[in-house]
């Protein structure tokens, strides 16, 4: 029985701390949840501060000091992943619908920076895994 209930505890503490957001991102929220509207993610007519706290965060890499790429979106089943980079204390979210239309934006942040102990390939590759979950989203396939 202990262990059933340590187990318990373990799983909900891990799913607690996975399904946070960000903290740098809390500077952000107004416009991280005007963003969601703007992209029909959240009705227009919701409270902001309500659906705030609907939201995750998943930090995808940390370029340097001032360079972080993100992955949020709303803790739904049925929620698109949206993908945001923070430069400079300045956040850009992206619709995360077209991946050749974005390219640019995205990589942009790192025209003019020195990277040794980033992996792009994978960095690229979880990025473009947003933008084709979003292009055929899982429950989307049932219909």
């Amino acid at each position: 029985m202990r262990k059933t209930i340590l187990l318990l505890f373990l799983i909900s503490s891990f799913m607690l701390t996975a399904q946070q957001f960000d903290k740098k991102l809390n500077g952000f929220r107004s416009q991280i949840v005007r963003s969601l509207k703007e992209y029909n993610e959240i009705p227009k007519n919701e409270v902001d501060s309500l659906q705030f706290k609907y939201l995750y965060s998943r930090k995808l890499a940390t370029v340097n000091s001032k360079i972080v790429y993100y992955e949020f979106g709303r803790m739904t089943d049925h929620g698109y992943k949206f993908l945001a980079i923070c430069n400079d204390g300045k956040l850009t979210i992206f619709p995360s619908t077209d991946f050749d239309a974005e390219f640019f934006k995205i990589i942009s942040p790192l025209e003019n920076v020195n990277i040794r102990k980033i992996d792009f390939f994978e960095l690229f590759k979880t990025i473009k895994g947003i933008y084709d979950y979003n292009a055929n989203p899982p429950w989307d396939r049932f219909k």
